[in-house]
């Protein structure tokens, strides 16, 4: 993205900071209470702040060109916030020079097989809001015997979505390790890595994609230049960048077929409401803690 717009507007200076969402949007609110505000735009996961930030009165709206190309569920009315890209947790990601095509789980209650004992890695859904909503998915539609049944499959568990495929790229390298198989991955829509495969789980099974959200400050001392960033992230030339990585666009128009409101094994819209509910995160997230204890390891931020 950084080097797409630079790019593109060589002449615009722009610094981006890397951070995990649940830390830089406490960062965010930390300099606003010392009015010392820093950020001009902010690119988030945890899409619970965007309302709050509109109604303390925050954000500058801006609706760029393609604005009514964008689903109304996923974004502002009024154009205080709007998502730049899709994310998603759930699909199979599979060392495919172990696992055979057609070893590859098609719904989530098929990795409680035998088979698959001693060889999962998976995100610690306590410690990562987009896992969390997954688990919950899963956990409504088989019940908490189906964690019950998961945590006697000696799950490698680990802090962080990249975390669980470095795993396997770890143990393919190494040729030592077992764990070929995660559902909890921040991967690509098509993985980079040649050995590494996607498959999404079938219906009625679900796993997660939410809009990544995005606002300009309304403290920025470069509402133009913040405009622009936006503007970029919407047009043609970025969104079809995504569309050519095989990921679906924001925009309805440049998405084609792989429009996720017409998949039936996917949840658009429910991460929103699930973040909205603080109180129902809470529960879930110290329902996995009790089971499966605090998350261990390194700060993902900084692995």
């Amino acid at each position: 993205m950084l080097n797409a717009f630079r790019q593109r507007f060589p002449d615009v200076a722009i610094n981006i900071t890397a951070d995990l969402s649940k830390y830089a949007d406490s960062r965010i609110d930390r300099s606003y209470i010392e009015g010392k505000p820093f950020i001009d735009v902010a690119l988030l996961q945890t899409v619970h702040d965007f309302p709050r930030w509109d109604k303390q009165q925050r954000l500058l709206h801006y609706k760029p060109a393609n604005y009514s190309d964008i689903n109304l569920a996923i974004k502002h009315i009024d154009g205080a916030y709007l998502p730049v890209n899709y994310n998603q947790f759930g699909p199979f990601y599979y060392d495919s020079t172990i696992v055979k095509k057609h070893q590859v789980p098609k719904t989530y209650a098929d990795v409680l097989d035998p088979f698959w004992k001693g060889k999962l890695v998976l995100t610690y859904p306590n410690d990562d809001d987009g896992v969390l909503y997954l688990f919950t998915l899963i956990i409504e539609r088989y019940g908490f015997q189906w964690l019950d049944s998961l945590l006697k499959q000696d799950v490698m568990w680990v802090r962080g979505a990249a975390a669980a495929t470095g795993a396997i790229i770890s143990n393919h390298a190494s040729r030592k390790g077992s764990r070929v198989l995660t559902f909890s991955a921040l991967g690509g829509f098509t993985p980079s890595t040649s050995f590494l495969q996607v498959s999404q789980p079938e219906a009625p099974d679900q796993f997660m994609t939410w809009a990544q959200q995005a606002a300009i400050f309304a403290s920025t001392p470069r509402p133009e230049s913040s405009k622009l960033f936006m503007s970029f992230l919407l047009s043609n030339e970025w969104q079809m960048t995504l569309t050519a990585s095989g990921g679906p666009s924001v925009r309805t128009s440049l998405t084609g077929t792989n429009n996720v409101f017409m998949a039936n094994n996917t949840q658009p819209s429910g991460y929103i409401s699930f973040m909205s509910r603080r109180e129902d995160v809470e529960w879930w997230r110290m329902q996995m803690e009790t089971y499966i204890g605090l998350a261990k390891g390194p700060d993902p931020a900084f692995a």
